[in-house]
């Protein structure tokens, strides 16, 4: 990897010019400056990145955006019978979709998700758990070193998770209880998820007719 810039440098002629070696020297310091900040950046690395460099290099490497999607709306209660806000039918109300903002850390696990390779390229439960468990306990989108304070396991403990396939749909279920016991999840990131899998956010190597994620206590 370069590490330094070649140096600009005066023709022999101006080399005794004070004011042109000062401007030459002010030019290679400003170029050494941008190399270094190549070297240190870490461009590749895009759990190491925040902000709009994290889109802009997930965009050029991956081809990939941020996602964006809305909570499904809920309706309590048969529409159409009563009006709406009508005293003494507190259950026919309408709860509208509310939108989630993706944030550095959620964009980071969904790339992790749809490019991470270390689980194989072959379709199996046991790669669908290690992802969900990656999802919801690898923070910035890394696996979980299980040396670190509050964390027993990492990735390879999918107790808490179960997933199986009826009539061609996919559900997936997660253990709050059991989650907790291998150092738990960070605030709202089941609730990401199930928007995420059920979505289609998250990309899966084989089809089904339909997703669904239960959250367990």
């Amino acid at each position: 990897m370069l590490t330094t810039t070649i140096p600009a440098y005066l023709y022999q002629e101006y080399a005794d010019d004070d004011n042109l070696q000062a401007f030459i020297d002010a030019y290679n310091q400003a170029t050494q400056t941008y190399v270094d900040w190549f070297n240190t950046v870490g461009l590749p690395f895009y759990p190491g990145l925040n902000g709009p460099l994290l889109d802009w290099v997930v965009q050029g490497l991956y081809g990939m955006t941020r996602p964006s999607f809305l909570s499904p709306a809920i309706a309590l209660g048969p529409l159409n019978t009563v009006p709406l806000n009508t005293p003494g039918y507190p259950l026919n109300a309408f709860t509208p979709a509310a939108g989630y903002s993706i944030s550095d850390d959620a964009f980071k696990r969904i790339v992790t998700w749809n490019f991470f390779k270390g689980d194989g390229k072959r379709f199996c439960m046991r790669w669908l758990k290690r992802r969900v468990m990656r999802f919801l306990v690898g923070t910035n989108g890394l696996d979980p070193n299980p040396a670190l304070p509050g964390f027993i396991v990492g990735t390879e403990n999918t107790s808490a998770i179960s997933a199986h396939v009826v009539s061609g749909t996919l559900t997936v279920a997660i253990s709050q209880s059991q989650l907790s016991a291998v150092g738990g999840a960070m605030p709202g990131i089941l609730n990401l998820f199930q928007l995420a899998f059920q979505g289609g956010v998250l990309d899966l190597p084989a089809q089904f007719t339909s997703y669904i994620v239960s959250i367990n206590p």
